[in-house]
């Protein structure tokens, strides 16, 4: 597990860095003491260091409100953080070809989850799954990334809100009730998946 890295794009660290921007603490300069020095090119892919990943999660939380550091980062996260990941999502034809697209293109990415989707009675899921190894940055993961693909469905479907409800793994935090307010739609914990689940009958739906 030492070996693994964490790839993520040069932006989405800088959106972590302004989150601890907000609270005092120049953010660069602290990704910097980490280890982590931020090219230019914010659509640069930077490889992390398992252990180094962890840690600015856990430093972050304590610098940060613990409650909301994944949530804050996720609310950052538009459609046009994406890059051009994000601009072939705003040209999709229907959430089923923007489910398809990021199932197919996410790695460019990241290589924190996998995205896939099931269909299960009438719901269409958009399914989750988080790398192995992030131990107590999983909370923060599961948070930030559910947020940050959300905000791409909600801006794809033009303010209609197609989520029907989000799911996580893990169990009731004691901040469940912030958690809803950033996501904007019902919240289930201990479920045997994490993501959103959308009605079937509107993916083919015409965008």
């Amino acid at each position: 597990m030492s070996g693994k890295v964490v790839s993520l794009p040069a932006l989405y660290l800088r959106e972590i860095g302004s989150v601890v921007d907000d609270y005092g603490v120049d953010g660069i300069t602290w990704l910097k003491a980490l280890g982590i020095a931020l090219p230019d090119d914010g659509e640069a892919v930077l490889e992390l260091p398992l252990p180094t990943f962890r840690r600015m999660v856990v430093e972050g939380k304590a610098l940060t409100d613990p409650a909301s550091f994944g949530l804050q980062v996720g609310q950052r996260l538009l459609v046009n953080s994406h890059g051009m990941l994000g601009y072939a999502a705003m040209n999709s034809g229907s959430l089923r070809q923007l489910t398809e697209l990021i199932e197919q293109f996410l790695l460019l990415r990241t290589n924190l989850f996998t995205l896939t989707h099931e269909v299960v009675d009438d719901e269409w899921r958009v399914v989750l799954h988080e790398i192995r190894g992030l131990d107590e940055a999983r909370h923060w993961v599961l948070e930030t990334i559910v947020l940050a693909v959300k905000n791409v469905y909600d801006f794809i479907s033009m303010g209609d809100r197609p989520v029907s409800y989000t799911a996580f793994s893990i169990d009731t935090p004691f901040n469940d009730k912030r958690i809803q307010s950033f996501l904007k739609c019902d919240v289930r914990f201990n479920a045997l998946w994490t993501g959103f689940a959308l009605p079937a009958k509107a993916v083919d739906v015409p965008l």
